[in-house]
């Protein structure tokens, strides 16, 4: 859910978007899952966010598919003269991040059953 709200304030503009209509880039979801991690951790978690984006990609054909359209777009773009080559820039939906955050790498990041610190040690 916080992730949900995250997205829903750095997607709109103007207004509070909960359905997640917009899609965002992928540098814009990096720093929205480093915000609020130590600095010292940062690196580790670009670092499981760039596998985890990977494996996602190589085995779901639904997000080939949107990235080849993306592409195309981009391609359309270079002919036009504004395009940035960027990967960061790739947009994202909310969809396919949600499918990130669930995926084998980030769902032991993201262990909400664990408890940390002295409560839950007896």
């Amino acid at each position: 859910m916080v992730f949900r709200l995250s997205y829903a304030l750095y997607s709109s503009f103007g207004c509070l978007d909960l359905d997640c209509s917009d899609a965002l880039s992928l540098g814009i979801l990096k720093a929205l899952l480093c915000a609020p991690v130590q600095l010292s951790l940062r690196p580790a978690v670009l670092n499981t966010f760039d596998r985890a984006w990977q494996d996602l990609v190589e085995g779901d054909k639904q997000i080939l598919q949107y990235l080849a359209k993306q592409k195309e777009n981009q391609s359309n773009a270079m002919v036009k003269g504004k395009v940035d080559n960027d990967p960061d820039e790739i947009k994202i939906p909310f969809v396919f991040f949600q499918r990130l955050l669930h995926g084998p790498l980030f769902s032991q990041l993201l262990a909400t059953k664990s408890v940390y610190g002295r409560r839950g040690k007896i």
